[in-house]
């Protein structure tokens, strides 16, 4: 008789074991790549706040990178009254700087979210998305540009050799 409940609970442990997924740890779904852009255009606040959230994914333990992309310049004109005449012309540079997650657990996404919007200072625009080739393209510079600023290059360090002799 008392091995008999010996050999049933065994049994019962078996099945409970095996059966029944409520003795596993629950699996987590994770967001494969996430990427989160910082614009404005005060370039030493965007840059202080991309640094802090850089920090952030660090001490929540997820593995990220942090790039900066060209500036984007928008010329912004003033008119007269009632004219077509313009008054004032102003060159604005947009700076952006994206940091991108990988393998983010779901629950955790939106605890970040709500930090990093929380402490976000005024001017920075923040927007979450997935990556997409068109980031891709202006994260970097074009080759025409590339080569114009290699000659510029060029010319101050020919300008430097005269200056020497």
């Amino acid at each position: 008789m008392f091995l008999h409940h010996i050999l049933l609970a065994f049994v019962y442990f078996l099945l409970s074991f095996y059966n029944f997924p409520q003795n596993l740890p629950p699996d987590i779904p994770e967001y494969e790549e996430v990427q989160i852009q910082l614009k404005g255009y005060d370039f030493v606040v965007l840059e202080s706040f991309s640094k802090y959230v850089h920090s952030i994914a660090r001490e929540m333990q997820l593995e990220s990178d942090t790039w900066a992309s060209p500036p984007q310049v928008f010329t912004i004109k003033t008119f007269k009254p009632n004219s077509t005449v313009v008054e004032n012309a102003f060159d604005l540079k947009e700076y952006s700087r994206t940091v991108q997650l990988d393998d983010v657990p779901s629950p955790t996404l939106p605890i970040l979210v709500e930090l990093i919007s929380t402490h976000a200072p005024e001017g920075v625009n923040i927007v979450v998305k997935k990556p997409d080739e068109e980031d891709e393209e202006f994260r970097y510079i074009p080759e025409l540009e590339k080569k114009e600023l290699k000659s510029q290059i060029e010319a101050i360090e020919q300008a430097r050799a005269d200056r020497r002799k």
